[in-house]
């Protein structure tokens, strides 16, 4: 059983960099076909990997002193399921020649698809955090079409920049659990987690919390998917707009008993998620609805997630999370496929699916929580009818406005016109101009007199003659003194020169010279002694006789 889950898991990760590898060499009306094969083939891999059930695979590898582990769980394979359909969905979606899928998009979706699919079954907090890492990299890349277009690359920079901060935090709070748990295993760091004390378990929370509030995009970090959404097509905004975001919700599904654990980290996540329905509401109201539809019902379902995640059964938390990837791509499929003004039907599923979780975990939600989620339900709702009203209005009233100027322009309009133009455009506005013209030419003549040919002009002759004159003393007393001086400098110099070549050069040489003769002529007359002796022949015997001992010693 562990094999063959361990050649599905295998397969899933390499084919999809494979597929994209070779979808960097095809004609580019392929790639989406291709693309759809291959999140078909994912899907049924998926599948047939859940069928296994839930088991720990410990690999041979290590990564900083531990085994490398996967843990496959029912709730990372549904989540990551559920991506997959959406991406299938992208696919699909219509689009024209300029929307094309390039083939460097081609190759970094397939990588992003490969680990965020280690991401979500990775029993290692470290591999997890390089995989999260690499598929927030890849939604940065996605925008980044050309270096010289001075938008696209501050897009991309402030998209990396978010998404770095959100990975920094998951890294502070994973080596922080790490120093108390000596253990890198994600279910025994949760397990000695909730264990900790307090103030622990505060600072552990808030780096995860951090975490998940970047990678699912709500306020304040709601900027870098405005950004991602603008810079990708349909297939590319995939790894922005669903599979990041389930990342994050899958991190916040593995950290709930750590916000289990504390009451107070329970209350102060629903106070944040009520905060943030307000705020985003208050800010979309104040910036005059520049959110667009996807973004500001994607971060209200987020901010829902969070409640959930605090006061709801961890058991329906999977398919919550679920729902809510489904309704995002609802949100995406209408944005494409529809004018706005349909945009208040896209309220309703949100509310269904908030109901739902209500209904089926009654038993197990607090009171207060379940009148709090139903109020906040009908606010969001409410606020979507009145946010569509209010479009629809505004889009009326403008077209009202011109047609009104087009076709009822009546003679006491056209006489206020003409008066206005004579007793304010030409009286005032022509007139002033013309005379603020006159002043400002007189204004020149006078600084040009009085300052540019008074001051300037002959102020810089008088400087120019200084300067001259400046310049013929220093000529004389420095130039030429400094002249003077380096020629006396080098008189000196030939002279020493010419002292030293006598005295250590060309007497020395004299007297190495009469040396050398001295003993030559010594030599000579020694040799001369020597040849007047008489040899003694005797002594030439001395060497035949060694010869004869050698001779002796080798064939004796």
């Amino acid at each position: 059983m562990v094999d063959g889950a361990v050649f599905f898991i295998a397969s899933i990760f390499s084919l999809p960099i494979l597929v994209g590898i070779g979808l960097s060499f095809v004609d580019a009306g392929m790639r989406k076909k291709l693309l759809l094969i291959l999140a078909v083939s994912l899907l049924f891999s998926v599948f047939w990997l859940y069928r296994f059930g839930e088991v720990e695979i410990i690999t041979p590898l290590s990564f900083m002193g531990e085994e490398i582990s996967f843990s496959i769980s029912n709730a990372s394979l549904l989540i990551f399921f559920v991506s997959l359909l959406s991406l299938i969905g992208m696919i699909l979606l219509p689009g024209d020649a300029k929307h094309q899928i390039s083939g460097i998009n081609a190759l970094l979706l397939g990588v992003s698809i490969s680990f965020g699919f280690i991401a979500f079954i990775s029993g290692q907090f470290m591999i997890r955090y390089i995989a999260l890492d690499i598929v927030g990299l890849i939604a940065a890349l996605m925008v980044l079409k050309s270096l010289k277009d001075q938008v696209i690359f501050r897009s991309f920079t402030l998209i990396f920049a978010i998404l770095r901060f959100g990975d920094l935090s998951l890294l502070a709070s994973i080596l922080l659990l790490q120093s108390h748990a000596g253990t890198l295993n994600i279910t025994d760091m949760i397990n000695i987690a909730i264990t900790l004390p307090q103030n622990v378990r505060l600072w552990m929370f808030a780096g995860f919390f951090l975490a998940v509030l970047v990678k699912t995009a709500v306020w304040p970090f709601i900027l870098w998917m405005r950004h991602a959404h603008k810079g990708s097509n349909d297939a590319t905004f995939w790894v922005s707009g669903m599979l990041m975001p389930s990342l994050g919700y899958y991190l916040l599904y593995r950290v709930q008993p750590l916000i289990d654990s504390s009451g107070q980290i329970k209350t102060l996540v629903g106070l944040i998620s009520g905060g943030l329905i307000l705020m985003t509401i208050l800010l979309d109201f104040l910036d005059h609805h520049s959110f667009d539809h996807f973004l500001l019902m994607s971060a209200f379902s987020s901010s829902f997630l969070f409640a959930a995640s605090a006061f709801g059964p961890k058991d329906h938390l999977k398919y919550l999370i679920a729902a809510l990837l489904l309704y995002r791509f609802i949100l995406y499929l209408h944005g494409k496929l529809s004018s706005s003004g349909m945009n208040k039907f896209t309220t309703l599923p949100l509310f269904i699916i908030n109901a739902a979780f209500v209904v089926v975990g009654s038993d197990q939600l607090p009171l207060a929580f379940i009148f709090g989620w139903a109020a906040f339900s009908l606010l969001v709702v409410v606020w979507g009818f009145l946010r569509d009203q209010r479009l629809r209005l505004g889009d009326v009233r403008a077209r009202g406005a011109m047609t009104y100027l087009e076709d009822k322009s009546l003679d006491w309009i056209e006489k206020g016109a003409v008066w206005i133009n004579k007793n304010l455009e030409i009286a005032i506005f022509t007139n002033g101009i013309y005379t603020l013209g006159q002043a400002f030419k007189d204004s020149a003549n006078w600084i040009n007199e009085k300052i540019e040919i008074g001051i300037f002009t002959n102020g810089f002759y008088r400087l120019s003659d200084v300067l001259e004159g400046s310049a013929g003393w220093l000529s004389d007393k420095v130039e030429q003194g400094m002249e003077r001086f380096w020629s006396w400098i080098g008189n000196t110099l030939m002279k020493i020169s010419e002292g030293t070549f006598v005295k250590f050069e060309v007497e020395p040489s004299q007297k190495s010279e009469v040396l050398l003769d001295n003993a030559l002529n010594s030599l000579d007359k020694y040799e001369q002694n020597v040849l007047r002796k008489n040899l003694r022949l005797d002594l030439v015997w001395i060497p035949l006789f060694l010869l004869i001992i050698f001779v002796l010693i080798l064939f004796v």
